[in-house]
């Protein structure tokens, strides 16, 4: 058997439904033969089970990721992944002292062609 890619198995779960679109309403609990509701019973064992395996290890990956800090003031930074700053003051202070923007080469103009001669 073979696994698909961690991004792949990602996705799948983040598309299972809810737990709460799994209940069962009192009455069609009674409708169940025991056999049904020991299967049951073991399936959410094994849900809840796969969840807290899953929850420490996701607990131990942002245990071990580098703090992040702000390029700024050196502050730890929260919240998005792509967050430089800690803040807007931090963030004002990035753009005010940001470095001369870089001088790019000049390209030579395009040799003419015979289409974009002009007919004198």
């Amino acid at each position: 058997m073979t696994r698909r890619p961690p991004a792949t198995r990602l996705a799948a779960v983040a598309n299972i439904p809810t737990w709460a679109s799994f209940r069962f309403s009192p009455a069609e609990l009674t409708e169940l033969r025991v056999t049904d509701l020991t299967r049951l019973i073991a399936a959410y064992a094994h849900a809840e089970q796969s969840a807290r395996e899953i929850h420490d290890q996701l607990e131990q990956l942002a245990a071990r990721a580098p703090e992040r800090v702000c390029i700024v003031c050196g502050k730890p930074i929260t919240g998005r992944v792509d967050k430089v700053v800690c803040s807007g003051r931090c963030r004002m202070r990035a753009y005010r002292h940001r470095g001369p923007l870089p001088i790019l080469p000049r390209l030579p103009p395009a040799p003419a062609t015979p289409a974009t001669q002009r007919s004198g």
